[in-house]
């Protein structure tokens, strides 16, 4: 149902309308540059787990986080970075 692809924000905006959820309250995990640009322009906070393609390429200095491996998120971790 999208007319525009990443980096455009519609997926983000879209799902957090559909949720009834603020962008505020939303944190985005992504792993692209398209996907964080589409994440910061949807007024989300965005964690970042690099594809391995993209490696060190990008900065990504609006990213809350930058993690080498889902597995270094847990509910502790991240909590504080959503905005209440």
């Amino acid at each position: 149902d999208l007319n525009k692809g990443k980096p455009h924000p519609e997926v983000f905006t879209i799902t957090m309308n559909k949720l009834e959820v603020a962008p505020y309250e939303t944190l985005i995990i992504e792993d692209s540059l398209s996907g964080y640009n589409a994440a910061i322009a949807s007024g989300s906070s965005c964690i970042i787990c690099p594809d391995k393609t993209i490696g060190n390429k990008h900065n990504f200095p609006k990213a809350k986080m930058i993690i080498d491996s889902l597995e270094d998120l847990n509910v502790q971790r991240i909590s504080h970075l959503i905005r209440k």
